[in-house]
């Protein structure tokens, strides 16, 4: 039998920082996944959770306010 794998928990403060590369490198979602090591499930998850436009990012507003 295959052992099954724990989910991973990832800190508030790491999906943060994830969210911000996003939104404000103009990456791909598939390099920020690889660069960050997180599974497209998360990140989905993350995203419906928090939709931020990235021009919210540039404007200067504070991108925790948004997501609280």
């Amino acid at each position: 039998m295959t052992k099954r794998k724990t989910p991973r928990e990832f800190s508030y403060s790491f999906k943060l920082q994830v969210l911000i590369d996003y939104y404000s490198s103009g990456s791909s979602q598939a390099s920020i996944l690889r660069k960050w090591n997180v599974s497209s499930g998360s990140m989905f998850q993350w995203l419906k959770r928090w939709p931020v436009d990235s021009k919210l990012l540039l404007s200067g507003k504070t991108f925790s306010n948004k997501i609280n």
